[in-house]
């Protein structure tokens, strides 16, 4: 690190610890309209179910977040599994 290897040590620490940076330099600097990879898209839809829990919103804004930069179309479904019934 103090020589500034920075892919260096990248690699060094392995493919995971790659793949976990890439995801986070897209979360946090990359804006979905950037990316548009109509050829794969899917829809996705995300439900919260069950209690409260801490870091679910932010949890869930990634991955909207992510699939919006990977061209799908990401939908939200309100009132969880009642809901997804219920066609909201």
């Amino acid at each position: 690190m103090k020589e500034k290897r920075f892919k260096e040590a990248q690699e060094l620490r392995g493919r995971s610890f790659k793949g976990n940076l890439e995801t986070y330099i897209r979360l946090s600097k990359l804006r979905p309209k950037l990316f548009s990879n109509k050829q794969q898209s899917f829809n996705l839809a995300v439900v919260n179910v069950g209690a409260p829990a801490c870091g679910v919103n932010a949890a869930v804004r990634s991955i909207i977040r992510y699939g919006l930069c990977e061209g799908h179309n990401m939908f939200a479904i309100f009132d969880g599994f009642e809901g997804l019934v219920n066609n909201q």
